[in-house]
């Protein structure tokens, strides 16, 4: 008899299968965010596009409520 029973074993093998698929996922999913940063600090440094920020200082904005 093996020290695993058939039932844990196989339960391990999904989860094992299951944990390789995420992984394939992240890897992909990093890779490919990776390679938008890539790009999006060539574009700036190249100044090959016109940025525009916005930005909301939310510090200010929670002082002027509490003023009122």
């Amino acid at each position: 008899m093996n020290s695993i029973s058939d039932r844990t074993q196989e339960q391990l093998l999904k989860e094992l299968k299951l944990l390789h698929q995420l992984t394939t996922i992240w890897t992909q999913r990093l890779t490919h965010a990776k390679a938008e940063i890539t790009k999006f600090a060539n574009d700036f440094y190249n100044v090959t596009k016109r940025w525009y920020v916005k930005v909301v200082c939310k510090v200010r904005q929670y002082y002027r409520h509490q003023l009122r």
